[in-house]
């Protein structure tokens, strides 16, 4: 999970959240668009880590009636239930932070006080965003609970082991060739890309085409190289051992014949 922030943290250059909500306003782009790789593993990371459909293991409330909960009730039943969706909340904070632009949304602070002169109203509208997109997010907790069945715990674990583990470590490599790509391009033949380094990795807007292809590049990149490298693994595939198994017959014999004295 934490291994799928580092990338955003390239672009920030910085550790703090307030300074990565302020890189990607500088910018002006979210840095999901750079990082779509990254979000979707931090996403299905932070889902498994708060025990959430497909991966409630911990409770299977469909096959053991919510697992360990039925040994609770009252409040300390209630305190389980307040903790896990707490963690939904904090989750769905940290990517809205990390990869959706935190507070930030285009032409909010140009409203709020450039045209009405209101600092407040800004600070207002600025929650207002931050709430509404940390709410899509907890909306994509209940729609995958509702969309998938759950996962077997081997299942879980080839995909902790064998993609999402992986698909992080590519995606850091990848990402420090596109930030050396960008700022070699800068200057090369005229072509600029980079504006200034002071605050986050600021680009123009060829640089933010570059860089965005890097993302999505990236995603088939690591598709196609993990998939290269688990083609042969039982779950991935399963479909087509199902194909190749042969029901074999009982053993014809003659029926056993009664006999009275």
């Amino acid at each position: 999970m934490g291994l799928s922030l580092i990338g955003a943290l390239m672009f920030a250059r910085t550790l703090s959240l307030s300074g990565i909500t302020t890189a990607q306003a500088s910018d002006s782009v979210w840095f999901i668009f750079y990082q779509p790789l990254a979000f979707v593993i931090f996403l299905v990371s932070g889902i498994a880590e708060n025990n959430r459909a497909p991966f409630d293991l911990p409770e299977a409330e469909s096959e053991l009636v919510a697992g360990f909960h039925t040994e609770y009730s009252g409040m300390r039943w209630s305190l389980f239930f307040m903790a896990e969706y707490a963690a939904m909340v904090v989750v769905a904070a940290v990517a809205t932070t990390v990869f959706l632009g935190g507070w930030y949304f285009p032409y909010v602070r140009f409203v709020a006080v450039e045209l009405a002169g209101s600092p407040n109203l800004y600070v207002f509208l600025s929650l207002v965003v931050f709430v509404v997109k940390m709410a899509v997010l907890l909306y994509l907790y209940f729609w995958l609970r509702w969309t998938f069945p759950r996962y077997r715990y081997d299942q879980l674990m080839d995909l902790g082991w064998k993609w999402m583990i992986p698909a992080s470590l590519v995606n850091i490599v990848w990402t420090g060739l596109a930030v050396f790509a960008v700022q070699a391009l800068d200057g090369w033949r005229g072509f600029d890309t980079v504006e200034s380094l002071t605050r986050g990795l600021n680009l123009t807007a060829a640089g933010k085409v570059v860089m965005a292809a890097f993302g999505l590049a990236g995603v088939f990149i690591a598709a196609a190289l993990l998939s290269t490298i688990n083609w042969r693994s039982r779950d991935f595939n399963l479909k087509k051992q199902r194909r190749e198994v042969r029901l074999v017959s009982p053993p014809q014999g003659k029926p056993a014949v009664a006999t009275t004295e």
